[in-house]
């Protein structure tokens, strides 16, 4: 309908806008509680609408049929087959599933298979049950796996390992006899592969780890496998923590172990373009508490504006120099904040500049391309904010000379802490973790930091702190810089100083993956035991911080997949620093 905001000319149309309008954003999850750790997933081709999942290891012998939001259509327990750690669901061209009982963590497993299911039709009652067994070993080892895919009848294999990805295949089926797979090739720049599913048209092929993916097009339908790995692939980072992928047409459908599911449009993977943070707020959904002046203000829908993507975003199309797009924010606290916006850009954009609360921040931002380009993530700087409601706009300045207009479109937008991380910590682990959803059991580190001694770790051996450096972002990787290895279980333990140079009432922002507990001084001011993917910011806990050096420990406990840690304190006069030994100084 039309409606006006403001004085605004505002022209509003729902038509894509609001579904999968983030590929970060999570577009479903499984309300389904028997489903608790999805590992495996497939497309129904006979089917439409139809995702298969399965459990991790743990768990029962089930097969669900959902939706592609989670929700349950029928559930299976397939007869004839028995869970120890199936990791992997393929579907072949002939409506079989296939299953990967062959986790295989410790590397002593002696029984690996694949069952093999004739796909049941969800939607009338009926049984799942195993066709065929296949098992197998490989020649070369003995190696945990994650994915599977099944190209013209044969069913092939990788390796999930720290450091490298080896493709197996069968070289012949007869059931029930102990396979030894062929090596076919190791894979240039993969590693950790959580899993791997084949289109339908078998032209394409979708390799996964816990924080990038690989799409790999085939030149002809008659090119061998062996080839086709060879090609340069698509490849992006990711933020899902991906246990299982599935292609729906030539997008990506990615479900993890903490029960959400995710859409990666092929727009998006094939221009590699980074994913927006899923804890940004998108535009058409806060339309009615935007602004406009100098134009017209609309929601657009992608498709619309002529991009394969759904959602959309909000668009001024302006008449010139000083027509601006404006919209509130909330403040949580007094803090310093940096300011990102995520924007279109396309042949009739111009360039602006973020203006808040009446001043302008930062530089201008062209905001022209060649294509229609939306998510385009921009930052134009910090600004301390006080806790409360402040006025974003962005302002049209001027236009490149290859731009045809004037126009911009945001997105969504985006306020973060913008105080500093630590760069290094103290760490020590690993050390046995008693209870799989909790860390509450109290373990030596937290009755004496023992700095310069040694603790009984997993399986009675000696850790010892040891310092490691955070990533770029902050991010302290637990998995990659200091045990270099799959932990399914576990937990660690990283000290940090802080140093303030007065006393004063602040706040901790802490995220995990997975569990986490703080304490400030020797006193607890934080524990959450939730299973979750590492984001910045995501706990905010109320402490306090002496004069001088505090000591900041931290408890994080291991479920599977990513782990580590983001930790910072609220800094608005940006006069706090970090140190991984307390010194005499600052």
């Amino acid at each position: 309908g039309l409606f006006v905001v403001k004085a605004a000319c505002v022209e509003a149309s729902a038509d894509g806008i609001g579904v999968r309008h983030l590929p970060s954003k999570a577009v479903g999850y499984y309300a389904h509680r028997p489903i608790r750790e999805s590992s495996g997933l497939a497309t129904s081709r006979q089917f439409p609408g139809i995702f298969w999942t399965l459990n991790d290891s743990g768990n029962g012998s089930d097969l669900f049929a959902t939706t592609i939001d989670g929700n349950l259509v029928r559930e299976y327990r397939v007869e004839g087959a028995t869970s120890r750690d199936w990791e992997s669901l393929a579907l072949d061209s002939q409506n079989n599933l296939w299953i990967g009982d062959f986790g295989n963590n410790s590397r002593r497993r002696n029984d690996l298979k694949l069952y093999v299911v004739s796909e049941p039709d969800p939607f009338h009652e009926g049984a799942a049950s195993v066709t065929t067994t296949y098992p197998f070993r490989y020649p070369d080892g003995n190696w945990d796996a994650e994915g599977i895919f099944v190209l013209d009848g044969t069913p092939y294999v990788f390796s999930k390992e720290f450091d490298r990805a080896v493709l197996y295949r069968f070289t012949e089926l007869t059931p029930g006899v102990t396979h030894t797979l062929e090596r076919v090739a190791e894979l240039d720049g993969v590693v950790l592969v959580t899993g791997a599913e084949l289109s339908h048209d078998e032209r394409r092929l979708a390799i996964m780890s816990y924080g990038r993916l690989w799409v790999y097009e085939r030149p002809s339908a008659t090119t061998p496998i062996e080839a086709w790995i060879r090609t340069t692939p698509f490849s992006m980072g990711h933020r899902f923590g991906g246990e299982a992928i599935t292609f729906d047409g030539y997008d990506l459908v990615v479900s993890n172990e903490y029960r959400s599911i995710f859409v990666l449009p092929q727009w998006w993977y094939e221009r590699a373009l980074p994913l927006p943070p899923a804890v940004a707020s998108n535009a058409p959904d806060r339309f009615s508490t935007m602004s406009a002046s100098g134009g017209r203000m609309v929601v657009e829908p992608y498709r619309q504006a002529g991009v394969d993507l759904s959602g959309g975003h909000v668009a001024l199309e302006g008449d010139g120099i000083g027509g601006s797009l404006s919209q509130t924010v909330e403040a949580p606290r007094s803090d310093r904040y940096r300011i990102t916006l995520v924007m279109t850009r396309g042949p009739n954009y111009g360039k602006v500049v973020a203006v808040v609360d009446g001043t302008r921040l930062g530089e201008p931002f062209d905001a022209y391309a060649t294509e229609l380009v939306p998510r385009a993530i921009v930052t134009f700087g910090s600004v301390v904010l006080t806790e409360g409601t402040h006025e974003i706009a962005l302002e049209v300045v001027g236009k490149s000379e290859a731009s045809s207009g004037f126009r911009v479109g945001i997105d969504s937008h985006l306020l973060t802490p913008d105080s500093t991380f630590p760069t290094e910590y103290l760490v020590v682990g690993l050390f046995p973790k008693a209870n799989p959803t909790s860390i509450d059991a109290p373990l030596p580190p937290e009755r004496d930091l023992n700095l310069d001694g040694e603790f009984v770790g997993l399986f009675g051996g000696k850790v010892s702190w040891q310092t490691v450096s955070t990533n770029e972002d902050g991010y302290l990787d637990l998995s990659k810089a200091v045990f270099k290895e799959q932990i399914p279980l576990g937990i660690a333990y990283a000290l940090t100083y802080l140093y303030s140079e007065s006393e004063r009432d602040g706040a901790l922002m802490v995220g995990s993956d997975d569990q986490v507990a703080v304490w400030v001084n020797g006193v607890e001011v934080h524990r959450n035991n939730m299973s979750r993917l590492a984001q910045a910011d995501e706990d905010e806990v109320a402490c306090r911080f002496n004069a001088g050096w505090n000591e900041v420990l931290c408890k994080i406990g291991q479920n599977g997949g990513g782990w580590g840690l983001y930790l910072r304190a609220d800094d608005p006069d940006g006069a706090l620093s970090y140190h991984s030994v307390m010194t005499t100084g600052q």
